[in-house]
């Protein structure tokens, strides 16, 4: 077994063994939720990108196959909406590519990815699936390295796991109405930002944020929309207004999405349920 094989098998067990659960729909490693791909690096997810005169969402790929770590097949989760079009079609695309594994930056970059094929939930106009097809594609894509972990966990769990991991399945929540996963993993850590009353939710799956000054609450980056909520599990409202001290963020990648969508612009879009697990 090479080096570099050992490496990954252990990080994975390590992934395991520390108990993370990871929402990787909606992120990797410190995401932020700013949808367009002209501000969001290429290894964060969800991604937007404008294709023949469509909207996609990209969600982060779901490994299914990825035999010695040189090729990888995968599936993702896709919303596409025709210009004007408020309510997007979901479906799921699948891809296929060669890989190289970039540790030091925890990367894995796949060469000349390939869209096997697309689905879509419901009929959807002719040209969606074209725009998936091209929009999936590039001659480089980099995909965040947990995500391969969390497939090479499949093998740890084939072990008998050990003391102390809980394999009970988690419950399985289902809601008709649009809903937002809030996922914190255990307590909130939160880390001072330099020269404000702001500190940054690290361990969230979505860019939050809470305010520590007058008005005490949460700001939570939903694409391009702000809500609030004085706590995590209950009250989310669209936003009215921002703290000042969001003027205030530094000129740092973590903070791109918060300073893209400073000041506060008005949205039309209904605000949805939100669902908050710890």
């Amino acid at each position: 077994m090479s080096n570099e094989t050992l490496s990954l098998r252990l990080a994975a067990g390590f992934v395991l063994t520390l108990f993370t659960v990871v929402s990787f729909a909606q992120t990797a490693a410190q995401p932020g939720s700013d949808r367009n791909a002209s501000k969001t690096p290429d290894f964060e997810y969800p991604q937007q990108r404008e294709v023949d005169g469509f909207t996609l969402i990209l969600h982060a790929p779901q490994i299914r196959v990825w035999p010695d770590f040189e090729r990888f097949e995968a599936e993702l989760a896709v919303e596409v909406s025709a210009a004007g079009d408020e309510n997007p079609s979901y479906g799921t695309a699948s891809m296929s590519g060669r890989t190289q594994v970039d540790l030091e930056n925890r990367v894995v970059r796949v060469d000349s990815p390939t869209v096997d094929g697309v689905e879509f939930a419901d009929v959807v106009p002719q040209g969606y699936r074209e725009a998936v097809m091209n929009a999936a594609t590039r001659s480089q894509l980099d995909i965040p390295l947990d995500l391969f972990l969390a497939y090479l966990a499949d093998d740890v769990l084939s072990e008998p796991p050990p003391p102390g991991f809980n394999t009970d399945p988690p419950p399985v929540v289902v809601r008709s109405e649009p809903t937002l996963l809030l996922s914190v993993n255990g307590e909130p850590v939160k880390s001072d930002i330099p020269d404000t009353w702001l500190q940054r939710v690290v361990n969230a799956n979505w860019p939050l944020y809470h305010s520590t000054g007058t008005n005490k609450a949460y700001y939570l980056l939903e694409r391009d929309r702000w809500l609030t909520s004085t706590r995590l599990d209950k009250g989310w409202k669209a936003a009215k207004s921002l703290p000042d001290d969001f003027s205030k963020l530094p000129n740092e990648p973590e903070y791109t999405a918060a300073r893209a969508e400073f000041p506060l612009k008005v949205s039309s879009q209904p605000v949805p349920k939100m669902l908050f697990v710890s």
